[in-house]
């Protein structure tokens, strides 16, 4: 699969993805690099900034939840996460091991890059003429159900955390 196509696929889902989700839905690659709140609806400041993920550990029902460890990057630089107070950070620039990056398994990321190989198949993009394999709608094209349930594309487009058109 082509790995743009991936990366702008997923991040059709907007602020939805956790970085547990992202790992999942690239099948399993490693490191790969995300940004969290790339609107800038928290801060600016966000934007310069983003993680690079070494590690996932996954946890909770299904693996949804778990933990993701890695490291910290400023202006595309590697950096301290707290830029005026090194010793708080979560992640230092001096690191050599991976450490844990805060809020996970919480939405609001976006996948950058994926540097790794996948270690498993990455979640499938279905085109038009397709038979849905997961949902409501197994079984059936996606052009049948774009004809028939246009309301459950729009959902599952925006809310279905594997589904991917």
């Amino acid at each position: 699969m082509d790995k743009s196509k991936l990366i702008k696929t997923i991040n059709q889902k907007g602020l939805r993805n956790s970085l547990i989700a992202i790992y999942y839905n690239i099948g399993r690659a490693l490191p790969f690099r995300a940004l969290r709140f790339p609107d800038g609806r928290i801060s600016d400041w966000y934007r310069s900034l983003f993680v690079e993920v070494h590690v996932v550990k996954p946890g909770g029902k299904g693996g949804k939840y778990g933990y993701a460890y890695g490291f910290y990057f400023r202006n595309g630089e590697r950096a301290d996460a707290t830029e005026n107070n090194p010793e708080q950070s979560w992640c230092k620039m001096s690191d050599t091991e991976s450490l844990g990056i805060p809020c996970a398994a919480c939405g609001s990321w976006v996948l950058l890059d994926i540097l790794g190989e996948a270690t498993a198949k990455p979640t499938k993009i279905y085109g038009v003429n397709d038979v849905l394999e997961v949902g409501k709608h197994k079984g059936k094209t996606l052009a049948e159900v774009i004809r028939s349930d246009w309301g459950w594309v729009k959902w599952a487009k925006e809310n279905a955390e594997h589904i991917f058109f």
